[in-house]
């Protein structure tokens, strides 16, 4: 059986992390293409002017904040042609109260960062799953 490969967006503020996270994805094997953005504003300008391929999924930090205190989920929710992207939140720190008003607002996963490796491959999986998963409801 293929595996199936996605292409990924990362934005995170801290490069560290986004070099772990795309590490993981290129070992994982379900990358085609790992996109990091070290901010919500950078990303959604480029998808804007299109000038970057549409992702199946995009991974932020909830942190994230791009204007006004509006978050990016809600932001990138609001345009019809953003429905089939994937949306995670990827945080060391997230309240279930958080977590519910993110999904509330078109959040797909919302999922605490590992704190090893073995932890990471988990929550890479996740994605991958979840990427499948919003392909899968969308063409039902």
């Amino acid at each position: 059986m293929k595996k199936e490969k996605f292409i990924v967006y990362v934005v995170d503020d801290d490069e560290d992390d986004l070099e772990i996270l795309s590490e993981a994805f290129e070992a994982s094997g379900c990358s085609s293409e790992i996109k990091c953005f070290t901010s919500g504003h950078e990303l959604l300008h480029l998808m804007k002017l299109r000038k970057v391929e549409m992702p199946d999924i995009i991974i932020m930090d909830h942190y994230l904040s791009i204007q006004d205190e509006t978050d990016m989920p809600g932001i990138i929710r609001s345009e019809k042609k953003n429905d089939n992207i994937t949306l995670v939140v990827y945080s060391s720190s997230l309240s279930p109260v958080r977590i519910e008003q993110l999904l509330q607002k078109g959040v797909d996963l919302c999922r605490r960062k590992g704190n090893s490796m073995e932890g990471l491959k988990v929550d890479v999986e996740a994605f991958c799953e979840a990427i499948k998963n919003k392909q899968q409801t969308i063409t039902e």
